[in-house]
């Protein structure tokens, strides 16, 4: 006669073999010490994340501010991990430092409302060029494909200069002060400036451009231009800053339609991005399009979005994306967008 199990004894098959199942793979990973690795995978980005709260402290903590998108690649599988492992203790930290950076990017992927587009669609391109590069036939190829009606070039020297002027016939408006270190800037205009200048901004007066553009009818576009030094140093970082905040100040006073360009060396997870935003009154071009990184080419994994395009709140984005490889540390950036009729 068989014996009868009470409810206390009796077990469904998927409940025995589930946490069977649990078990080793926890005694796998345990044996081949995979979650002390985990734990220490996770105390980079923990640690870099909780120091990068003092960006506007230390120039260097200010450069962990960069790095929000690699933070969250390494920390979503290993937060998984412990979450599928129950060790919910292990999980609780990596898991606010992992919503902290998603909700820091998020941002790019967040649809934004925009203005009605306007009547007609222009294209503008950024693109830093590097110095070094002596690849310039691939860049002029890159803008006779993608035909922009405006283009800002930063980095370029005397070289890079005589190259560019196959492109005068196309591109008659032109604003420029070419350097031979990393400085040089330009601006090319198929449409009528109406005004332009060099400005030198900051303590460290490196050239900038202002223009403002015919953009049909009644229509001017006001197009500042500006590639701030990297912060590599307090005082780099101290001068990058200023510049920011004087090309800031300038986009904020200006009337009417206004776009800020430029390699700003400052990615848009940086308290000094929040403050451009704030000071010059425009938004974030990438806004729904996504991260966007455009430097360094040669590094992927480290890849960070530093090249920009800020437009005022009458500026519809139709798209935004990136180029392709014109022999530059950068990627360009390509804009189409429309002025909305008032």
């Amino acid at each position: 006669m068989r014996p009868k199990l009470n409810d206390s004894q009796s077990t469904s098959p998927q409940e025995s073999i589930a946490p069977t199942r649990l078990s080793a793979v926890d005694e796998f990973l345990t044996r081949h010490h995979l979650w002390r690795l985990a734990i220490i995978l996770t105390l980079s980005p923990i640690l870099a994340t909780l120091l990068s709260l003092g960006a506007r402290k230390h120039w260097m903590l200010d450069l962990l501010t960069c790095f929000r998108v690699q933070y969250v690649i390494v920390l979503i599988p290993i937060v998984l991990l412990f979450l599928w492992g129950r060790r919910w203790k292990l999980a609780a930290l990596p898991m606010l430092v992992l919503v902290y950076n998603l909700v820091s990017i998020s941002p790019a992927f967040i649809p934004v409302t925009q203005p009605p587009a306007g009547n007609r669609t222009f294209r503008v391109v950024v693109a830093n060029v590097w110095s070094k590069n002596q690849k310039h036939a691939k860049f002029i190829e890159f803008i006779e494909k993608e035909n922009p009606d405006f283009f800002l070039v930063m980095e370029v020297n005397a070289a890079w200069m005589k190259s560019l002027e196959v492109l005068r016939s196309d591109y008659p408006h032109t604003v420029s002060f070419s350097r031979q270190d990393n400085f040089g800037i330009a601006l090319f205009s198929k449409l009528p400036l109406v005004d332009e200048e060099i400005l030198t901004l900051g303590e460290h007066k490196l050239p900038s451009v202002f223009a403002r553009v015919q953009a049909g009818g009644e229509h001017f576009l006001t197009i500042l231009g500006t590639h701030p030094l990297p912060p590599g140093s307090p005082r780099q970082t101290k001068w990058r800053n200023e510049q920011l905040v004087s090309i800031s100040e300038l986009a904020g006073s200006s009337k009417g339609s206004v776009l800020l360009l430029g390699d700003l060396n400052v990615t848009p997870w940086a308290p000094r991005f929040a403050d451009v935003l704030q000071t010059s009154k425009l938004r974030d071009s990438r806004r729904s399009f996504g991260i966007q990184a455009t430097w360094s080419t040669g590094n992927p994994i480290l890849r960070i979005p530093i090249d920009h395009v800020l437009v005022s709140e009458n500026i519809h984005i139709h798209d935004r994306r990136i180029g392709s490889n014109v022999g530059s540390d950068h990627y360009p950036v390509i804009v189409d967008f429309s002025i909305a009729d008032e």
